[in-house]
């Protein structure tokens, strides 16, 4: 499970539109989705997931308030009175209150009509980020299975109901799962021989299709703020220990023209 950083709400992004998605989960499967669904949209993202969150959250928004906040809290939100405190600076907030991750995911699926969705298990967070420029770049919104072996109810209903072109399917999911999919569309599996070789065949997929000058480097083990709100900037995953996948993701950078790498994380200092 990715580890969450509490303090990068202190860092302000300028709101690059009058609206904005917020999240009040401590829940990073919930806060990964809605990154995704904030991009396809254009909209910043915000993430609460304590209290502690909450004044520099408030600070940002009395000194430049956005018309809508898209609000999503799940049932046991770590912030109960998030909304309540939001309405106290009179701001026009649109509530959504959902059970999990799996539910979630298939709201913000519904929300956007998408043609292609991204299908990741939701026990194991490589894939999922290395899905994100592809699902960007496809506006594809990213529904969750519950590990590899099983699709929620929720999620079918929601492939029942958009009958998706195309299911990209990330990683090892299991034949029952991929079979499933089957029903519903297309499947394009995308599975390497491990983590570091399916974050390169979804990133060598996305930019041919949508070049970047610029791509994250990240071990994969710190979700925050930068990251949430990395637009189409495909995730690099790189081991903190061994090497043997950096020549693969160097001649990937090479390739791609990509001019400019931004590191997160202290364990990038290695690769």
């Amino acid at each position: 499970m990715l580890k969450q950083s509490a303090a990068t709400l202190l860092l302000l992004l300028a709101l690059a539109d009058a609206n904005m998605v917020l999240v009040n989960s401590n829940n990073w499967q919930d806060a990964y989705a809605l990154s995704i669904y904030a991009q396809i949209k254009g909209l910043p993202l915000r993430y609460v997931q304590d209290t502690g969150h909450v004044p520099a959250l408030l600070d940002e928004l009395a000194a430049q308030p956005p018309q809508t906040i898209e609000l999503f809290g799940r049932d046991d939100n770590p912030v109960p009175s998030l909304t309540y405190r939001l309405r106290q600076l009179d701001l026009d907030v649109r509530d959504t209150a959902y059970k999990d991750h799996y539910g979630l995911s298939a709201i913000l699926a519904q929300k956007l009509s998408p043609s292609e969705v991204v299908l990741a298990r939701d026990d194991f967070a490589f894939d999922a980020l290395s899905a994100r420029a592809l699902a960007v770049s496809r506006k594809a919104p990213i529904l969750y299975s519950k590990g590899v072996r099983e699709l929620p109810q929720e999620v079918r209903d929601a492939l029942a109901k958009l009958r998706p072109s195309k299911v990209y399917a990330m990683g090892r999911l299991g034949e029952r799962v991929l079979a499933e999919l089957r029903q519903y569309g297309e499947v394009e599996a995308i599975n390497g021989r491990d983590e570091y070789d399916t974050n390169l065949l979804a990133n060598s997929q996305a930019l041919k299709a949508s070049p970047q000058g610029q791509a994250v480097i990240t071990t994969g083990d710190i979700l925050e703020l930068t990251l949430l709100n990395a637009k189409e900037n495909p995730f690099l995953i790189v081991p903190e220990i061994g090497t043997y996948s950096l020549v693969p993701v160097s001649n990937l950078v090479s390739e791609s023209g990509i001019n400019y790498l931004l590191a997160i994380g202290q364990g990038i200092v290695s690769p």
